[in-house]
């Protein structure tokens, strides 16, 4: 649950909290499972039995089916605006099976690198996700990690998207050429099979963790090589992945904590970061560079230059950190090139509307 609205208040407070933690704090997220509510009729699936509601989905897609949810618990958001009995994901948007629709990242957990895996940042980024309260229980922030699918097209648009006051109701793509990263969506074919399969190389991507037009303390995560796979697409095209209400407690008012997160994940991502790129990445509220903070250890590897600490070089002009990937075999990395970190994570997705 991680999305940035302009200037965000409490996400700027929580990164700077960063500056004063050891330098093995880290970014990341993680998983659980449940469902929605409601009836008509039944059908067994991975997890239980679920319930399915009116509709048949899209005639002619091999994954299409009607909007389907599993039994309500105390802990299934009941508000009108996560569609209880609609979905297994509390999704904002239910689509019935429709060839076309949008998914919004709900929940991530990176393995790597390990500067995303853990400590404060783990926590800063699990903010960067999740539909808005009161309706499933959890924070509301304007900027997301958009996946648009249009199956008849044969295509998934991708990248950050924002919302908020003077903007169209949901979501827009941001598309951005005139910061010094381009922060534009990318678009990728994909297919999904009669068993709803992920699939799909995306390739190079900017997602931007902290984004306001003409800001000058925006910053993103240069992906590169990025590839989803290992998971599935519910057949109502309404969710990756599954809401964990039945693992919630009322007694923590229906709130995830660190023993049962807010999502089941439903597929993974992979890639890789180049550490230059990284290193062109500033990080204001740290006042370091992206390469730095994926070293862990800024003293050992940053170097003060201006009023940010880039990462440190060597007489050769190349970077002293050595990543765990090598950017030109796309490789794990070598004696003679370890110029990138690689990348690899699950998530989970929940469906938003976009905005015309």
């Amino acid at each position: 649950m991680f999305a940035f609205i302009v200037r965000n208040a409490p996400f700027a407070l929580a990164v700077a909290a960063l500056a004063g933690c050891s330098s093995n704090v880290s970014f990341g997220g993680d998983g659980d499972g449940g469902g929605g509510g409601g009836a008509t009729s039944s059908a067994q699936g991975a997890g239980g039995s679920t319930t399915s509601s009116a509709g048949s989905g899209t005639p002619g897609l091999a994954c299409s089916g009607p909007n389907s949810a599993g039994p309500a618990t105390a802990c299934t958001p009941q508000d009108a605006g996560c569609n209880p009995g609609k979905s297994v994901c509390a999704a904002v948007e239910v689509v019935d099976g429709a060839p076309s629709f949008a998914l919004k990242m709900a929940h991530i957990s990176f393995s790597k690198p390990a500067a995303l895996s853990s400590g404060i940042a783990k926590s800063v980024l699990q903010n960067w996700l999740g539909p808005p309260p009161p309706v499933c229980h959890i924070p509301n922030f304007l900027l997301a990690w958009i996946f648009r699918f249009d199956l008849t097209a044969g295509t998934l648009t991708t990248g950050g998207a924002r919302q908020g006051a003077g903007m169209a109701p949901g979501f827009q793509l941001i598309d951005d050429i005139s910061a010094g990263a381009a922060i534009t969506p990318v678009v990728a074919p994909i297919a999904l099979g009669a068993g709803c399969d992920l699939d799909v190389t995306v390739g190079d991507l900017n997602v931007p963790i902290q984004y306001d037009p003409g800001f000058a303390s925006n910053f993103h995560l240069p992906f590169r090589k990025l590839r989803l796979h290992g998971g599935k697409v519910s057949p109502d095209h309404n969710c990756i992945g599954v809401y964990n209400d039945a693992l919630l407690s009322p007694g923590d008012a229906c709130a995830p904590t660190d023993a049962v997160p807010a999502y089941t994940h439903g597929a993974q991502l992979d890639g890789w970061m180049s550490l230059e790129e990284a290193d062109a990445v500033i990080i204001s509220p740290l006042q370091q560079s992206l390469c730095v903070f994926l070293s862990q250890d800024a003293a050992a590897y940053g170097e003060q230059v201006d009023q940010y600490k880039l990462c440190a070089r060597g007489p050769d002009g190349q970077i002293v950190f050595k990543g765990d990937w090598c950017s030109a075999t796309d490789q794990p990395a070598t004696a003679g090139c370890a110029d990138a970190v690689k990348v690899t994570a699950t998530f989970a997705a929940s469906g938003v509307k976009m905005a015309p």
